[in-house]
C-alpha cells in the first residue's frame, strides 16, 4: 500500500475532523480501486495490507469499517457476528466509524466534496452520504483497528470514557481471513451507555441490511410480547446471581439494578443467538472460540464505561464472566421454556 500522511490544514482552528477528512478521502491515488483512511491515534493489525486486500475482494463494492467502538450499538453486532461466525455486521449507530475505513475510489472522492458544514463530525457526513444512496457500511469481524486512547480533540474522553474496540484481531493469535459472509442476526440487544438500559434492536428480515430498516424496542418489552413477564426475569436474575453475590464484592462495584439490565441483556444475547445457532451445545462451543472469548471480553468494559472507572470495569470483567456466558445460554432455553408453558397452559384450559 502506498502510505501518505494528511494533516488538518486548521489546527488552531475550531475543532473538527471534518477538515482533515476531506483531505484524507480526496488523496485517494488516480488508479487505485479501494482508499484506506486511518486516524493518527489508531494501532493496525499486523500484516493489515493482507487483511485489507482480502476486505476488498470479499466485498468490492462496500463502505467497510475496521473499528467499532466497545461500547456502540454496533459493538454488540461484532460480539453477535463473532458467535455467528461471520465475517461483517452492519453498522447500526446513529454515525459511520471513520477511525479506519476501507472505502470504494469512487466513495472517497464523492465524499471528498460531499456538502456539509465544517462543524458536522465526518462520521455523520459518511452516514448521510450513505442515507441519500440507500446504503449499508459494514465492520469486519473482528475489527482490524485499535484505538489507543490519545486526546479528543472534540472532548470524546470526558464525553464516553476510554473507547476501545469491540474485539481486536491484535490480541488472536491468528487473524481470521475475512470472506463475504455478512450476519443474518434481526436481533442486538445493546445496554444504552448514557442510560444504562438494556435495548432491543430488532428488523424483520436479514435481507434488509440498511439502519432505517432497525426498530428499538427496550428489552424487557421484546420480550414480554414473546411471553417473559417481568417477575420471571427478576426470579431468573435472583438466581442467577446467587453465587455472583456471596461474596459481596460485586455490590460494592456496581449497583443492582445497572447489574440487572446487563444481566437481561445478555440473556437477551442467548434469544438472539437461536436465530442463527442450531441449538445451545453450538453456542457452548461457540463461546470457547478465541474470537468469540476475546469478544466477550470487551462486554462489561464496554457497557460500564461511563459509569465506573476503568480500574472497577477490569475487575467486574473478570468476576462476571461465567456470569454472563450463563446469561446467554440461559437465553438460548428461553423460547423453548415459554413453548413448554404454553403447552403446559393449553392443556389445562
Amino acid at each position: 500500500m502506498d502510505l501518505a500522511i494528511v494533516e488538518d490544514p486548521d489546527p488552531d482552528g475550531p475543532p473538527s475532523a471534518l477538515r482533515a477528512a476531506r483531505l484524507a478521502w480526496a488523496a485517494v491515488a488516480d488508479d487505485a480501486t479501494h482508499h484506506l483512511v486511518v486516524q493518527d491515534d489508531m494501532e493496525l493489525v499486523a500484516g493489515i495490507a493482507q487483511s485489507v486486500r482480502q476486505a476488498a475482494a470479499a466485498m468490492p463494492d462496500q463502505i467497510l469499517c475496521l473499528f467499532s467502538e466497545w461500547g456502540s450499538r454496533t459493538a454488540h453486532a461484532v460480539r453477535l457476528g463473532a458467535i455467528e461466525g461471520v465475517s461483517w455486521v452492519p453498522v447500526i449507530d446513529p454515525y459511520i466509524p471513520t477511525t479506519a475505513v476501507l472505502l470504494p475510489a469512487q466513495v472517497a472522492r464523492e465524499l471528498a466534496v460531499a456538502p456539509a458544514g465544517e462543524t458536522v463530525p465526518d462520521d455523520v457526513v459518511l452516514l448521510a452520504y450513505l442515507r441519500e444512496r440507500g446504503l449499508v457500511a459494514y465492520v469486519s469481524v473482528p475489527n482490524l483497528a485499535e484505538h489507543r486512547g490519545s486526546a479528543s480533540i472534540v472532548g470524546n474522553d470526558t464525553l464516553w470514557g476510554p473507547r476501545h474496540t469491540a474485539l481486536y484481531a491484535g490480541r488472536l493469535e491468528t487473524v481470521p481471513v475475512l470472506d463475504s459472509t455478512i450476519s443474518q442476526q434481526t436481533l442486538v440487544p445493546h445496554v444504552l451507555v448514557w442510560d444504562g438500559l438494556s435495548v432491543a434492536l430488532t428488523r424483520e428480515a436479514p435481507a434488509e441490511q440498511t439502519r432505517g430498516q432497525w426498530s428499538a424496542i427496550p428489552t424487557y418489552r421484546f420480550l414480554a410480547e414473546r411471553g417473559v413477564t417481568v417477575p420471571d426475569l427478576l426470579g431468573w436474575f435472583d438466581t442467577a446471581t446467587t453465587d455472583l453475590f456471596q461474596d459481596g464484592e460485586v455490590r460494592t462495584l456496581v449497583a443492582d439494578p445497572i447489574l440487572f439490565q446487563s444481566w437481561v441483556n445478555h440473556l437477551a444475547y442467548g434469544v438472539a443467538a437461536t436465530n442463527v445457532l442450531p441449538d445451545l451445545d453450538t453456542l457452548t462451543k461457540r463461546l470457547s472460540d478465541p474470537v468469540v472469548m476475546e469478544a466477550m471480553r470487551t462486554l462489561i468494559p464496554g457497557m460500564f464505561q461511563r459509569f465506573l472507572p476503568l480500574a472497577s470495569v477490569m475487575r467486574l470483567r473478570d468476576i462476571m464472566d461465567d456470569f454472563i456466558r450463563g446469561a446467554m445460554q440461559f437465553g438460548f432455553t428461553v423460547p423453548e421454556l415459554l413453548a413448554e408453558r404454553a403447552a403446559r397452559t393449553a392443556g389445562q384450559s
